[in-house]
């Protein structure tokens, strides 16, 4: 599931700036709506980067 970064405004004049994980923007619109927010720019998608760096050693 990717990350939005998102700039929203309450229906009373507060902002807010964050990141919220959800599927699409219009998921994202719906997380904001629930907590009496409005997105006010289209977000920018930052997809997850998950990195594994390993090392194997065998020894005889």
């Amino acid at each position: 599931m990717p990350t939005y970064s998102y700039v929203a405004k309450s229906f009373d004049g507060k902002n807010r700036k964050g990141l919220a994980d959800a599927k699409n923007k219009k998921e994202l619109a719906s997380l904001l709506k629930q907590d009496g927010f409005r997105r006010v720019n289209k977000g920018v998608k930052k997809e997850k980067e998950i990195f594994f760096r390993f090392k194997i050693c065998f020894f005889d």
